[in-house]
């Protein structure tokens, strides 16, 4: 059994034309925790 690492391949620039407003159902669960701050941080709303 291997554990897979995720890495990023390359840098994703949102500028505010490409931003987009997200809704998240389950934000508070374990994937929407880190989904919604990768999605935040990146510059979406």
């Amino acid at each position: 059994y291997k554990q897979k690492t995720w890495q990023r391949k390359g840098v994703v620039l949102v500028t505010a034309s490409t931003a987009k407003k997200i809704l998240i159902m389950g934000g508070t669960r374990f994937i929407g925790v880190f989904l919604t701050r990768l999605l935040v941080k990146e510059g979406h709303q």
